[in-house]
């Protein structure tokens, strides 16, 4: 038995990442009464998980910010709105964008959560980029 792996799969933060070539993020601060703020972007995603979002942003953006993401991604013809908290800062060269990584809030009613409907959105995303994973 190989005891790294089953340590890495039995991890309770391990998730499946899936790489998004083609996806675009926008993001805007996550303020209770700046719901009419414009989002910033487009910006290139690197990956997406059922918890947590990986793009590329040449603004930056202080790790702890809260922000709402719409994530497109063309070959699925629809948009995903997911709130989160910037956890993390990949890369840092000069005169070039940063990596940030986003953890998701969790699903639920009211300001603080994400709605219900994003939720099935991004199960609908995951699953599929697993069932394509999975036949190649």
């Amino acid at each position: 038995m190989d005891t790294k792996n089953s340590i890495k799969k039995n991890e309770r933060r391990f998730t499946e990442r899936f790489h998004i070539p083609d996806g675009i993020a926008y993001f805007r601060y996550l303020k209770r009464f700046n719901l009419v703020a414009n989002f910033i972007g487009p910006y290139p995603m690197y990956d997406i998980a059922s918890n947590s979002a990986h793009f590329e942003c040449s603004k930056e953006i202080k790790i702890q910010s809260e922000i709402e993401m719409k994530i497109k991604i063309p070959r699925y013809h629809d948009e995903l709105r997911i709130k989160g908290k910037v956890i993390k800062r990949t890369g840092s060269r000069p005169n070039q964008a940063n990596g940030y990584v986003i953890q998701f809030k969790p699903f639920g009613k009211g300001f603080q959560y994400n709605n219900l409907q994003s939720k099935t959105k991004l199960q609908h995303y995951i699953q599929t980029m697993k069932a394509k994973k999975n036949a190649d």
